[in-house]
């Protein structure tokens, strides 16, 4: 009897980290660098094409774009990234890629000038989730969700599902 394994393979799309020449974390108004995006996707998908499964299909990969309070603090919009890379993402869902959705609840503090994850006020968290998806659905309808830091408790899931997304 054969087994079959499956496997799904999932990318997170953020601003490059300080260690790889993004902006430090205390940057709140200056524009981050993508270089991961720009750089490493193409790279993502030449090895992704170069795997096949039994019956010759090469794999695909779901896309988790950043749309959240953040992004819309850093540049102005909550989609900026999906806006900002639009071609790429449509390119990516013509070759029968999945395009998801991932917020992070990164929240803005002025005393320290630094960001933080903001876990605890849950109407700031329900209302980064409503922009956040509302802003991402002017470009895509996603159905999956992959929460920033995997955070996540009942208040959310119910909070995603109420917006219709059904795969975390």
């Amino acid at each position: 009897m054969k087994k079959e394994v499956i496997v799904i393979i999932c990318c997170d799309t953020e601003p490059d980290r300080p260690e790889y020449g993004g902006v430090s974390y205390n940057t709140h108004r200056g524009k981050h660098t993508w270089r991961g995006v720009e750089e490493g996707i193409p790279k993502a998908r030449e090895i992704a094409s170069s795997v096949e499964d039994s019956e010759g299909r090469n794999a695909k990969i779901t896309w988790f774009l950043r749309s959240d309070d953040q992004m819309n603090e850093l540049y102005g919009n909550y989609a900026w990234m999906v806006k900002e890379f639009m071609d790429l993402w449509k390119e990516l869902e013509r070759e029968g890629e999945e395009i998801g959705w991932h917020p992070h609840f990164w929240r803005w503090d002025g005393n320290s000038n630094t960001w933080y994850p903001e876990l605890e006020d849950g109407r700031w968290m329900e209302n980064c989730l409503e922009k956040g998806y509302t802003s991402f659905l002017e470009h895509f309808n996603p159905t999956s969700v992959r929460m920033g830091w995997d955070f996540s408790n009942n208040f959310i899931m119910r909070k995603l599902n109420d917006l219709g997304i059904m795969v975390d």
